[in-house]
């Protein structure tokens, strides 16, 4: 019989089932059997033949798959198979297929039928040419006895006359947990590698207990037994605090659909997983509504479904959620159609979301909260609690990366219809601030557009461009007065809308939560990035999104080799603290393929402690299992998940002192909405956005302030600034030297040395050193002195007891180079300085990931007794030899416990 897990299925469980994950295996416990060697089928074996594709036959198990490409019969394009099970029992089945195509129904002898969905959890991906991939996906467990059974999968979603494109590479029953990683059978480890790096193939994490077999690195007990165990997390200053009033920060990730949809198993583990990193929040992206439904109102309750046991799951873990639930560019389908919105249909191009209808349309407005009180008021099946009484899921958005002052707000992008509403609804607040349009028309004679009707109440809303510098602000007095007017309103009708669904979710909803907006940025945020953050202050929180860098990952694409340690104003790290509101920033990432990815948790660690962020949310996880670095923006990768130990650590813990206001900037909002412009650091991923601001008020800010200390600013209306709340300047030239290229900050304990590409943290309780290292090589710290010859790296000594390093008894000693996928290849596409040189990919590799040799030494004042290398997971691996006060630090380490 086909078994469902139960739905009462923990993380404990979860533990015991994957226990045996790293015992040897024999070929009598699992079932492996080749998709190109079935007993019967119909497919045509077409779409990708061998000899069209011969060079990537290799990634695939037995050097070919089962394929077709041909349409479908009178019957249904099936295959069938003979497979040997090697004994009574239950067994984790699992398929690894081309991508997300071909769904199919599948059955051993003649048990019911189940499914596998075209959105099925991919749990790795391997690619073989442009645009074709293998991948593995956990079809559930079957209960099967010893010997012979037939195996047969039928293609489904496939209409007689339609073409049914599938490929099936291979097919796993196993009892035990299974790694995936391309072709390797259960057990296996190729160990292959290129010159100078070293593979990495852990096993899953066992998660054992008792006397010697405890993970001698574990920040589990970081978080509290169970989520919300202290009650709702709040919003309190410039902090969040728990449920007893003491401060607490966030390390966080994003989890999409293809997470959530993994089998409770592979959810209970990965919830482990990450809370032994230092995890201690979830951000749950995707939308809530569906979009197959011919009810407008209709959510996905299957993806309710997932997203409870998530929640249930991590709550376990003490780890917090965080709901984004609706996302503007997935809404919408091939039809065009949007639930009642008219005239999509008639708009040029194939992809028109609903863009800022969310903030003045009624009936987009009334599916907003049909779907929030769905989601939020039905009960957890798993926990008992509905998500709006359930602590543990501590923030709810409002939206994703919708705006009024992105490019997005054109009329290319809203039906006719729509627009004209807006457009009334812009007369309607011109009226009201002037007494009526004929007197707003003339104090800005010369900007009068063809859909500025006095008599029938409307003014023209222009697009996006025209509230930009270029588009504001020369065109002389009269388009900047017409702007500062249309920037107000629609300031005024965002912020409103915020407002608005805060209260439906508090008051109406009942949830003790925390509310929060987020937006990509806007068209300039020279001028409206002030305006933009103010919105946001009707809800709980200061959110941004930012990434860094420029690639793809696929064969052909290209990227570069950015590395934010030559230019860190660049990077998406520094920002400017919103007086009196707790800061986030709910995606971040470094792009891929580039190897230089190690500083961002450096980074984000040190300096997002150094400026008071609150939350860093990594985006995405894609599965409970590694990413071979097929994805541009993967979180399941060793230099985030692997570095998380030192780094949420040391960011959690408050290891680095959260620095006072080295800027502090005043402005009023009328100051804002008459576009005089504002201070805007970092960038959002493209080059527009890189800049310290334009001169204003305040006067000019070092782009490297932030390094320093904090930079804050209050926007609010003139009439409601504090008298004391004045702006302040410190005197950077004491801490930035320009000729050097280095900013220290206020506290003492950052070094950001942009000349070498190099930064050290240096405080009582962890010391460390990121970026170029060779380009200095010797890091004298506080009690520890670093020496490394790798290019480029992280190297991390922290304190695992809660002691200063001077006196603590237990020591990590962490180091982190580069990764790649193994056999990954590259070629100079467009020559450049470091930031804009291009390279194209020529090769993706494969599995296994490979990371580059560690080259290194760490010496230390306070002598020590032992030093062991720890696996992957965290478990004692082998005793390493010192010399002296010195560690040689083994070139495929990633952690070493110094203990005293």
């Amino acid at each position: 019989m086909i078994e469902r897990p139960s739905l009462l299925t923990s993380a404990v469980l979860a533990c015991a089932l994957f226990a045996c994950a790293g015992s040897a295996r024999g070929a009598q416990d699992f079932a492996w059997w080749e998709g190109e060697a079935p007993a019967k089928t119909n497919f045509n074996n077409g779409g990708f033949p061998a000899k069209d594709y011969p060079t990537t036959r290799d990634g695939l198990s037995g050097g070919d798959w089962l394929a077709n490409n041909a349409k479908q019969g009178p019957d249904p394009l099936f295959a069938t198979y003979d497979v040997e099970v090697p004994a009574d029992g239950t067994y984790s089945f699992w398929a690894r297929k081309f991508w997300q195509h071909g769904p199919f129904k599948w059955r051993f002898d003649s048990q019911e039928w189940a499914q596998c969905p075209r959105g099925i959890a991919l749990a790795d991906r391997y690619t073989l040419a442009k645009f074709v991939e293998a991948n593995w996906c956990n079809l559930g467990q079957v209960k099967l006895t010893k010997g012979t059974h037939v195996f047969e999968l039928q293609l489904t979603d496939v209409k007689q006359g339609d073409e049914g494109t599938a490929c099936f590479d291979c097919f796993l029953l196993t009892p035990k947990p299974f790694v995936p990683a391309g072709k390797a059978k259960p057990g296996e480890k190729s160990g292959k590698h290129d010159d100078g790096w070293f593979p990495f193939e852990p096993d899953l994490d066992q998660f054992t207990h008792g006397p010697g077999k405890e993970a001698i690195l574990d920040l589990r007990y970081l978080n509290e037994k169970s989520a919300g165990d202290s009650g709702w997390v709040k919003a309190k200053g410039d902090d969040f605090v728990d449920g007893k009033g003491k401060p607490v920060r966030f390390w966080a990730v994003n989890w999409v659909r293809g997470t959530t949809s993994q089998s409770h198993e592979e959810i209970d583990y990965l919830a482990a997983r990450m809370a032994k990193s230092g995890v201690n929040l979830v951000r749950f992206h995707q939308n809530i509504f569906d979009p197959k439904a011919t009810d407008a109102f209709a959510i996905d309750v299957k993806y309710l479904d997932e997203l409870h046991y998530c929640i249930a799951a991590l709550k376990k873990q003490g780890i917090y959620s965080d709901i984004s639930w609706y996302y503007v560019l997935g809404y919408g389908d091939k039809d065009k159609t949007r639930h009642g919105l008219e005239g999509y249909e008639n708009l040029k191009g194939d992809h028109h979301p609903p863009f800022a209808m969310m903030f003045f349309e009624p009936r987009m407005q009334d599916m907003w909260r049909a779907w929030a009180k769905a989601m939020m008021t039905a009960k957890n099946p798993y926990d008992g609690l509905p998500m709006a009484k359930d602590p543990a899921v501590m923030i709810a958005e409002i939206n994703n990366e919708d705006n009024l002052f992105f490019h997005t707000l054109n009329p290319d992008n809203i039906p006719p219809k729509y627009w004209s509403e807006l457009e009334k609804k812009f007369g309607t607040w011109l009226t009201r601030k002037y007494g009526s349009l004929d007197k707003a028309f003339a104090d800005f004679p010369g900007q009068k557009n063809p859909h500025d009707n006095a008599a029938e109440g409307t003014a023209e809303v222009m697009a996006a461009w025209s509230m930009t510098s270029d588009g504001a602000l020369k065109f002389g007095p009269d388009k900047k007065k017409r702007m500062q007017n249309q920037v107000q309103f629609l300031a005024e009708l965002q912020r409103d809308w915020f407002a608005e669904g805060r209260d439906y979710f508090k008051k109406e909803l009942g949830y003790g939560g925390l509310m929060t907006a987020t937006g990509w940025c806007t068209a300039d945020d020279r001028l409206l990035d002030g305006i933009e953050r103010w919105t946001y202050q009707a809800c709980d929180i200061i959110d941004r999104h930012g990434y860094f860098g420029h690639g793809d990952t696929a064969v052909g694409s290209t990227f570069r080799m950015q590395t934010a340690m030559y230019s860190p104003n660049h990077s998406c790290i520094p920002f400017i603290q919103e007086e009196g509101f707790p800061h986030t920033q709910t995606e971040i990432n470094w792009f891929k393929p580039n190897p230089r990815t190690a500083e961002m948790a450096y980074l984000c660690s040190t300096y997002g402690a150094l400026q008071g962020m609150d939350a860093w949310y990594f985006f995405c996880v894609g599965s409970s299992y590694w990413d071979p670095i097929t994805s541009n923006i993967p979180v399941m990768v060793p230099s985030v998940v692997e570095q998380s130990p030192a780094y949420a650590l040391q960011f959690r813990r408050g290891d680095v002192k959260e620095a006072p206001a080295v800027v502090h900037q005043v402005l009023t909002l009328e100051s804002q909405f008459a576009l005089d412009g504002c201070t805007k650091f970092g960038s959002n991923s493209d080059a527009a956005a890189r800049q310290a601001g334009p001169p204003d008020a305040n006067g000019a800010v070092d782009p490297m302030a932030p390094f320093v200390g904090k930079v804050t600013r209050t926007v609010a209306p003139a009439a409601k600034i504090a008298k004391g709340d004045v702006p302040k300047a410190e005197d950077l030239s004491r801490y930035i030297d320009r000729d050097k290229k280095t900013a220290r900050s206020i506290t003492g304990e950052t070094l950001f040395d942009w000349g070498n590409g190099v930064s050290t943290v240096d405080t009582a309780k962890s010391q460390g050193v990121c970026g170029f290292l060779a380009k200095v090589g010797t890091y004298r710290l506080g009690d520890v002195t670093i020496e490394s010859r790798n290019e480029y790296g992280t190297v991390h000594v922290i304190s695992l007891d809660d002691l200063p390093l001077a006196t603590s008894r237990k020591i990590l000693v962490q180091a982190f180079t580069e990764e790649k996928a193994y056999g990954w290849k590259f070629a100079v596409a467009k020559e450049g300085d470091l930031d804009a040189k291009e390279y194209k990919v020529t090769d993706m590799g494969g599995a296994p990931l490979n990371l580059r040799e560690v080259d290194a030494t760490v010496s230390f004042k306070a002598p020590f007794a032992k030093v062991t290398q720890l696996d992957e997971n965290g478990y004692a691996l082998k005793p390493v030899e010192a010399k002296g006060s010195t560690i040689v630090l083994p070139r495929n380490a990633i952690y070493l416990v110094v203990e005293r």
